[in-house]
């Protein structure tokens, strides 16, 4: 074998070599890249049907990438998957905090600042709700875009307040005030003959996020100096934080409170529900014993008649290693119309987008309209968005076990309560500003 035959032989096996790498190597190419969004599951099966149908579409527009659609669970097992993710050098790309947990994540710098890339793409802020972007924007740099805006409002039992021969909320207006709340109680209210409540007037929740706003909120005060950052706590300090709490303890001890949300959107032994928002619409949709309901403002206290509205958004983990994939999809998302459209008319929740709100209410021609309540109240200037802190998670949990545990069921004054929140609170404000 000469020679010049070894030299052709080995010529061909290096080509061939060569061939096979670049083949491997276009194939690798072609490969689309992943993008994880860890969804927040308490966010409603519809929330994730969305994300599941976007990303179809948006995979089909963008070949180059796929979407990885991972449920992070809820609460504090959410905020634990996004910070063990992100110590094991592995973080999700796209992330949804709540506003309950953003503000613990965004300190620890875990979230990318999108100014740049907005920039970039002419993305214009004042598309968005003020309420539903304002959670977001830390100084010059924003944390997310903004998906959908929620409030929590007063929902009605139309027909047992027609039986009773009541006027509904929504008729009196802001004649729908605490004096109000007080006689509704005692008229709708029943007790059996051992005593024991077998109707309520109302259903209302005792955690601090439905607590605060309605009462609180409405008697003119809070329990933190201010709404973004705050480094006082004023539990004690803010003399209408005991006027909200103890008219809110009158209510219970009267006996016209139930917790239970069964009461009011099943059974019908509650009138009115002091904890339900859009995602009422999709609720009364799916009920097993539907009524006629009434959207209205919350009970005007002794300085407002105001609500709570709650943001959710979608960041991008600083570590991300796919942040124009991630930025382009959350994008999709949130700012093209015609899928923020979608997202309204599957998960009955305002969006964020404004071009888009005023489809809100043509979506669901079944239901009264006085769903537009849940638009007007993201108008009002008396509204209230949720505390944004990194403490706000800790405040938040020792209220929800002491306010019912011990409050409630008079194993201590309301005065003591306020005392050790106070004391509890400062304290992790005062934790927390001392590490910046």
């Amino acid at each position: 074998m000469n020679s010049s035959f070894m030299r052709r032989r080995v010529l061909l096996v290096f080509v061939g070599i060569v061939v096979c790498q670049m083949m491997a190597l276009a194939a690798a190419q072609a490969e689309p890249a992943t993008i994880t969004h860890l969804f927040f599951g308490s966010a409603g099966k519809a929330h994730e049907d969305f994300l599941v149908k976007m990303a179809a579409k948006f995979e089909a527009q963008y070949p180059q990438y796929r979407i990885e659609l991972i449920n992070g669970g809820s609460g504090a097992v959410y905020l634990d998957r996004i910070l063990v993710a992100s110590a094991a050098g592995v973080p999700y790309d796209v992330i949804e905090p709540t506003t309950t947990d953003f503000s613990a994540v965004a300190r620890a710098g875990l979230v990318k600042d999108l100014a740049p890339l907005a920039a970039r793409d002419g993305v214009d802020w004042n598309v968005f709700v003020p309420y539903a972007i304002a959670p977001y924007k830390w100084d010059d740099r924003v944390l997310a875009l903004p998906t959908e805006i929620s409030a929590v409002t007063t929902i009605s039992n139309v027909d047992l307040l027609g039986e009773a021969g009541l006027a509904t909320p929504g008729q009196l207006g802001s004649a729908w005030d605490w004096e109000r709340l007080l006689s509704y109680g005692a008229y709708l209210s029943r007790k059996d003959p051992d005593g024991k409540p077998v109707r309520w007037a109302y259903m209302a929740g005792t955690a601090m996020h439905r607590v605060v706003p309605m009462m609180v909120h409405n008697a003119g005060g809070d329990i933190f100096d201010k709404v973004m950052h705050p480094t006082k706590a004023t539990f004690t300090t803010d003399p209408a934080v005991e006027v909200g709490l103890s008219f809110y303890l009158d209510l219970w001890t009267r006996g016209y409170i139930v917790t239970n949300r069964n009461e009011f959107a099943n059974k019908h032994t509650a009138a009115i529900s002091f904890n339900e928002g859009p995602w009422w619409i999709g609720m009364a949709e799916t009920s097993s014993a539907p009524f006629e309901y009434e959207v209205a403002l919350f009970p005007r206290g002794p300085a407002r008649q105001g609500n709570e509205v709650l943001a959710n958004a979608y960041s991008i983990h600083q570590y991300s290693t796919q942040l124009e994939g991630a930025w382009q999809w959350i994008k999709f998302l949130t700012l093209d119309y015609d899928n923020v459209v979608e997202y309204m008319k599957m998960s009955g929740r305002p969006a964020a987008y404004l071009p888009a709100m005023p489809q809100f209410a043509r979506l669901f021609p079944g239901h009264p309209g006085s769903i537009a309540v849940f638009l007007e109240v993201l108008q009002r200037p008396d509204s209230r968005i949720r505390t944004v802190s990194p403490v706000y998670t800790d405040v938040y949990n020792k209220f929800n076990a002491d306010f019912p545990g011990l409050v409630l069921t008079q194993k201590q004054p309301l005065k003591t309560f306020l005392e050790n929140m106070q004391t509890f609170t400062q304290q992790k404000l005062d934790e927390h500003w001392a590490g910046m």
